[in-house]
């Protein structure tokens, strides 16, 4: 049985409620229940950066976390385009918007 340590600088709380807590005791967990615990993205994050250390993982695999891509500065954003054309028909364009947004907008002006 896995046993969680919280080596974070505040209280960690799973998503099945259980509270890892900051310079609180190590906390046992159940092998199925951890298991399922690291399929969760941010139980994932929290063990790769550290802040969850398993003190004792003899029942569990380690788990492989994949890096985030670094975005590449040489590839255009896709949206590119679709801010130009919905500034040419005078949309204040928001930097946020995803594609979809930008075609709504787009349509949407097309269609006054």
């Amino acid at each position: 049985m896995p046993t969680l340590k919280n080596a974070y600088t505040g209280d960690l709380i799973l998503p099945d409620g259980t509270a890892v807590r900051r310079n609180g005791p190590v906390v046992p967990i159940a092998d199925d229940t951890w298991a399922n615990m690291l399929k969760h993205p941010v139980v994932k994050a929290w063990v790769a950066e550290g802040r969850i250390v398993l003190v004792d993982a003899k029942a569990v695999a380690p788990v492989a976390v994949e890096p985030t891509p670094e975005p590449v500065a040489d590839e255009p954003d896709p949206r590119d385009p679709l801010r130009e054309e919905a500034r040419s028909l005078g949309i204040e364009v928001d930097m946020r918007w995803g594609e979809k947004r930008l075609r709504e907008e787009i349509d949407k002006a097309l269609a006054e």
